[in-house]
């Protein structure tokens, strides 16, 4: 069972690899859910100085990467991939 958790997992992140191609700004946030997946998880909500709702979700990228995308009004305004280090890692330029 472990093994198979492994290998959908591996899948799950190849999948949003290929899918994050097909995202563009201006996009609303249920059709980027469309794209990337359900299996997104919330990362902050708040408000900006319009009063617009802001909303920041997150999906694994890579095992060391997360594909982060905010939402104003419910338009994408930024994605990004940011890596993840371990505790025993540096980050070099």
């Amino acid at each position: 069972a472990l093994l198979l958790g492994s290998c959908s997992t591996y899948n799950t992140m190849i999948q949003a690899n290929n899918r994050v191609k097909e995202v563009t700004l201006g996009m609303t946030k249920e059709k980027v859910i469309h794209i990337m997946g359900q299996s997104y998880r919330m990362s902050g909500v708040s408000h900006n100085q319009k009063g617009e709702l802001i909303e920041k979700i997150w999906y694994p990228a890579t095992q060391k990467s997360i594909f982060f995308f905010t939402f104003e009004g419910d338009k994408l305004v930024e994605w990004h991939e940011r890596f993840i280090l371990s505790p025993d890692e540096e980050l070099t330029e």
